[in-house]
């Protein structure tokens, strides 16, 4: 009789959902429809979310639900009212980024409240404006870049002049030594020997479970109380794979944080001591101001973010760029004009129009983070086109992945890497491609660590470019890579892609194994 009673309620469930839902009349997956499977659990679990809602747009149009009570748009109209700050009340995110969240709380990434983030963004904003970016940080970052060359070049010396290796992780060692730099004021080293302590595959699948568990958010109480039980919060666990307190230069100022009394400090008193860089003085007099911030919540999101973003911003601009050999010789030819000292600064960097066009390329067709940035309608709902109504608590979401492949901004090729269409655009045309570009989210919630990543992309590429011959190793059996078939941003396996993609939270290229040769 109780399995009768289950299954007749179920019944109920998916019916209601499926005829009688506010969201029944827009198309989407069978599953979606009917409440009875997570559509997006199943992309979170098998990582290919970016071809898989391409797929769907493709054959269902520019509304999709894609879950009970969510839908995906790419069209115009949305992105105004999802991310534009000149309306008064912009949609919250939904539960979905709690499972972002650090364990001292809600960062900026994460934090739900408009004004809880307005007032977190104000208090850390000044840490990463442009400005201080340039006279502070860029110094960081080239010194961080000659750290990753000497690894490079010893590398090739290692194996008589030509180095086969995975660049990838090379490029993920580089990422986080300028992290270091920033948090701590030296170097992790991992440009100087390797990964040692697992920091880099520990915070990948961390930010991997933690998509999962968004999609499942029911799931996050019972997985923080189990993973405190055991003594190491598993949402917090970069905190302690990054040896905060035992690395060497952590257990160095750690060993000094102590009161007058002789009495350890309490945790916040520990991360004042040890985020010494001139980055955080920003941040710890704001935290003495009394504005909510606390150094874990500013620290923790920095210490994770170019693991998801410049590492992928540079692979991807790497890969797009060797592949068509017209695209790779203009690109050389103009980094061989400009590259007179070394390394390139910023703002000259800046003045490579080829190389620039081909970077904004890069982050259209490949945006660090694919996954559908879901909102929650506030009172008075949303019309979009299509007289689609979503009322008040209803989710909507938007992926840069699909948006950056609609043929009404970026043309009929808008699936192929072509820089010229950035630079023979008119200025029409030029502006609607650009406010289409989210590859670093749009209006107030747009990302406050861009200018950290368009700089270390602007001083090591060219430079990375300009210095070594790279060529993407054949895949064979008796090759190195993890993968037998490699997998593109779009899908696409074969024995000829050279790298594997994931598409989940965010956009890796795994598997980037290279042939390096010195050209100077």
């Amino acid at each position: 009789m109780l399995l009768y009673l289950l299954a007749f309620a179920l019944f109920s469930f998916a019916l209601y959902n499926l005829l009688f839902h506010p969201l029944a009349g827009i198309p989407g997956p069978l599953g979606s429809r009917t409440g009875l499977w997570s559509w997006k659990s199943t992309r979170a679990v098998k990582r290919d979310m970016g071809w898989k809602l391409l797929e769907l747009h493709k054959k269902y149009g520019t509304v999709v639900r894609i879950a009970r009570n969510e839908v995906s748009v790419c069209e115009r109209a949305p992105k105004t009212h999802l991310t534009r700050p000149r309306f008064k009340k912009p949609l919250k995110k939904t539960e979905f980024y709690d499972a972002l969240r650090d364990l001292d709380g809600p960062n900026l990434l994460s934090t739900l409240d408009n004004k809880s983030h307005t007032e977190m963004r104000r208090a850390e904003s000044a840490a990463y404006s442009l400005t201080k970016m340039q006279s502070e940080f860029e110094g960081s970052v080239q010194a961080a870049c000659g750290e990753f060359l000497a690894l490079l070049d010893r590398r090739i010396a290692a194996m008589e002049g030509k180095a086969t290796l995975d660049l990838g992780e090379a490029i993920q060692f580089f990422a986080m030594d300028v992290v270091g730099r920033m948090v701590l004021g030296k170097s992790f080293g991992l440009c100087a020997g390797e990964d040692r302590r697992g920091w880099v595959p520990l915070v990948e699948r961390i930010l991997e479970m933690s998509c999962f568990l968004g999609t499942q958010p029911f799931l996050l109480p019972f997985v923080r109380w189990a993973s405190r039980s055991q003594g190491a919060d598993m949402m917090c666990e970069a905190d302690r794979c990054s040896n905060r307190f035992n690395s060497d230069p952590f257990r160095e100022m750690f060993m000094q944080a102590k009161n007058a009394d002789g009495s350890v400090f309490s945790r916040d008193q520990v991360r004042a001591a040890v985020y010494v860089s001139s980055f955080f003085e920003e941040l710890i007099r704001n935290l003495t101001l009394g504005r909510g911030l606390t150094l874990g919540t500013g620290s923790d999101l920095i210490l994770s973010s170019p693991q998801k973003t410049m590492r992928a911003m540079i692979r991807y601009i790497v890969g797009n760029v060797r592949f068509p050999p017209v695209i790779y010789d203009k690109v050389q030819a103009e980094i061989e004009s400009a590259l007179v000292v070394f390394p390139l600064s910023y703002e000259d960097a800046c003045k490579l129009v080829y190389f620039q066009a081909c970077l904004k390329e890069t982050l259209r067709l490949h945006p660090p983070i694919p996954w559908p940035l879901p909102r929650t309608v506030a009172a008075g709902g949303l019309l979009l086109s299509g007289n689609h109504f979503l009322a008040e608590g209803t989710q909507v979401s938007m992926s840069p992945f699909v948006v950056h492949r609609q043929i009404e901004a970026f043309g009929s090729d808008a699936g192929e890497f072509r820089p010229e269409r950035w630079l023979e655009a008119d200025e029409t045309h030029l502006l609607e491609m650009e406010r289409k570009l989210l590859a670093f989210g749009a209006g107030p919630r747009v990302c406050i660590g861009k200018n950290i990543g368009l700089m270390e992309v602007f001083v090591v590429v060219p430079v990375l470019l300009w210095r070594y011959r790279i060529g993407f190793t054949t895949r064979s059996s008796e090759g190195p890579h993890r993968y037998r078939l490699g997998r593109d941003v779009d899908g696409k396996v074969g024995n000829d892609v050279p790298y594997f993609v994931t598409s989940q939270w965010a956009a890796v290229q795994r598997d980037f194994w290279c042939d390096l040769a010195s050209r100077v």
